[in-house]
This record gives structure tokens, sequence and C-alpha cells, in this order.
């Protein structure tokens, strides 16, 4: 997925307004997000995944030091 448009920021929040929430080893967590088709070139039924970052504790987030990507299954774009 790509911007339409060079102004559009990918994740959009700033890191000032970051919530910290800790997810216990071995648990899962549902997130939510959104986007959309006015900002980024999707289709309807165009498969796609969400990559999100995630770090072992609030401080490392804090810093943007030693996070992992975790990556979605495969979905389609509703």
């Amino acid at each position: 997925m790509r911007p339409r448009f060079k102004e559009v920021v990918l994740g959009g929040m700033p890191p000032d307004k970051w919530m910290f929430q800790r997810i216990p080893a071995g648990r899962k967590h549902d997130f939510l997000f959104t986007f959309t088709r006015d900002d980024f070139a999707v289709e309807t039924g165009q498969q796609m995944r969400a990559v999100v970052d995630a770090w072992p504790d609030e401080p490392s987030m804090r810093a943007r030091q030693g996070s992992i990507q975790l990556t979605s299954p495969a979905f389609d774009c509703p």
C-alpha cells in the first residue's frame, strides 16, 4: 500500500501520543487500525497485511530502540 499523495504520513500519530500497553508473553491482543482510500492507493479485495512495531518495555518504545515488527496474516481490503 502506498500513499496517493506526498503529504500523507504513515503511522500518523506522533510519538508523544503513543500509549504503552504490556501484552504478557504467550497472550494475544486485538488491534484497531484505520486508513482511508482517499489517502492510500488500495482497491476493494486487494490483499493486505498490517505491520506494527513492538517493544519489550515502555522505555525502549519511547527511545525507539530494540523493536520487532509483527506482521498480520493476509486479509482482503474491504
